[in-house]
Formats: structure tokens, sequence, C-alpha cells
């Protein structure tokens, strides 16, 4: 081939190049992504340079080490990425991937990000290298986080609700035991006929503010509906969870609820008292939550019938 035929194709190839990589560069501006690539053959890494940079690495810095690359990578995300590459280079064909990883970019705080991968072949069919995209979706995950936070409170009140308090159920802490405070307000009906329901819808968030006071940070509050609510308690003992309930109680009952309407004139005081159902559930047990919440209903019904404005344990022996 003539020289100026080299030349030619030799130029024509590193334009090319220059294209792809400024075509490449562009797509992570407008995307919000990097595009990286690795071998199979000998473990090296390509990243875009937008990727490079957003992994604290300057433009002219050769190529990323596999293992800080994969260090970026939070420990349980890492292992799912693992079992994806295994099942991909196992596939007799092209195969495609996505999953969603916290990754460790130049800051300490892990950000959710979008792995998107595909596993490249040679002629032979052989896997050769596997290449893909990393995308930014900490701003969906974090929408994700508010709506699922959302959808487990109750909009009136801002407690959980029983969506909530099902979730906080599921993810029982390695403590030996969790108490259920079952509680509703005495006779709030005859308090809605009588100031009406805004007067009771504003109660009710006083109520709630009221008894947070009273609550560890690691306590549950529930509203279950209308004026029933709940409390989930972990790691306390038997008469601790009474004390608590006691403590409930009394913050209630000790001082009326000053209740300012808008348009409805004149503040409206109103004394309130609530009655209370106490039952327990070691966490190894493998009863549902509605055992529980039978338990703690009867102690509640036993605590109306005695008098209301008073706290009932379940026994569990009699309970059972």
């Amino acid at each position: 081939m003539p020289l100026v035929a080299e030349n030619c194709l030799a130029a024509l190839y590193r334009y090319q190049l220059s294209h792809r990589s400024r075509q490449v560069e562009l797509f992570h501006k407008v995307a919000d992504c990097g595009v990286w690539e690795v071998s199979l053959r000998n473990g090296r890494v390509w990243c875009s340079q937008g990727l490079k940079l957003a992994l604290g690495y300057p433009e002219t810095y050769p190529r990323v080490p596999l293992r800080r690359l994969a260090a970026r990578l939070h420990p349980e995300d890492r292992a799912a990425i693992w079992t994806h590459l295994r099942a991909a280079r196992r596939a007799p064909e092209k195969v495609q991937f996505r999953l969603d990883a916290r990754v460790r970019l130049t800051k300490d705080a892990w950000s959710w990000h979008e792995i998107i991968a595909e596993m490249q072949h040679n002629e032979q069919g052989e896997p050769v290298a596997l290449a893909g995209v990393l995308v930014d979706i900490s701003r969906r995950k974090h929408e994700e986080e508010l709506a699922q936070a959302a959808s487990e409170r109750d909009a009136l009140t801002g407690a959980l609700n029983r969506r909530g308090l099902d979730r906080q159920m599921a993810a029982c802490p390695t403590v030996s035991t969790r108490h259920l405070i079952l509680f509703d307000i005495d006779h709030f009906k005859q308090i809605n006929d009588t100031h009406g329901h805004l007067v009771g819808d504003a109660l009710l968030l006083q109520l709630v503010d009221r008894l947070q006071h009273e609550l560890r940070p690691e306590d549950c509050l529930v509203r279950l509906g209308g004026e029933e609510f709940a409390v989930l308690a972990t790691g306390m003992q038997d008469d601790q969870a009474v004390a608590l309930a006691e403590r409930l109680r009394h913050r209630v009952a000790d001082a009326p609820f000053c209740v300012e309407v808008p348009g409805l004139g004149a503040p409206v005081s109103v004394a309130m008292s609530i009655s209370l159902g106490v039952a327990r559930q070691a966490c190894d047990d493998a009863e549902p939550l509605g055992q529980l919440m039978a338990e703690a209903d009867q102690a509640l019904y036993a605590a109306k019938y005695a008098g209301r404005n008073t706290v009932v344990a379940c026994d569990t022996s009699d309970c059972r």
C-alpha cells in the first residue's frame, strides 16, 4: 500500500477514535453518567474522562485499577454484581444486566447509581470484555424514599400507619422482646359530637405530639385508625413496658388539651383519657403481627371493662 494511503488511513482512524471519544464525553455530560469497560483477559479498565474525574482521578490518568474501582462499590452491592457477572460469563450469547448499587465517588458518602452492563464476545463467541455505564440515580432514590416514607405515615398526625407498623415488625432488631401497647381515647365519639370533627382532628394532632415526648427514638407511635393508636417498643422488660404505658396514660389524663381552631371562636379546653393494653412477643417468635395485636386488643378490652383510663398487661398464659 502506498505511504500516502497508509497515512490517510491512519489519520482517518485517529479521527474516528477522537470523534468516538467526544461522543462518549458528550453522552456523559447529557446523561449524567460514566462509561466504562473492563477487559476479561487482563483486567484492564477503561473509563471515560468524566467518570475518572468523578472517581477523583485526573483526566490524564492512564487507567483505573480494577481493585480500586471495585472498592468504590458498597460491599453488599459488590456481591450482587459478581453474581450477575458470573451468570453473564456463562451465558452462550450477549447478556445485558442492570442493577442499583451504592457507589462511593470522591466524597465519603455513598450515593445510588444504576449499573447497566453488557458482556462483549469475540467472533468465536468467547466473552472478552464487560462494558457499560454508571448512571447517577441518587435523586430518584431520594424521591422513592420520600414516597415510601409518606406511604407509611398517617396523613393527619404524622404517626406511622399500619403499613409502617408492618415494616417495623418485619425489621425486628436483635433484641430479646418487643411490646405492643394498644390504646384508644375514651369516649372520643362524644368529644366529636360535642365539639365537632375539626376539634377532634386537632386533638389527635396534639395527642401525638404530647405522647412523642414520652417515647425513645427507637419506639414507634402508630395510628391504626380513628382514635386507636399503638406503640411498638423493643428491648424492654415487662415492667418497663407497663411503666411506659402508665406514663402515656398520665401524659394524657393529667392536663386538659387546649384547642384553637380558626373560625370556631374561643379556644376549647378538652379533658381526655386513654385506656391501654400491653402485650409482649419474643423477637424470635414466628407468630404473625395479628397474634400480638389480638393479645394487646384483649388487654385493651379488659382496661375498658375495668372502667377506662387504666393500663392492663396481657398475661401470656391467659392470652394464648
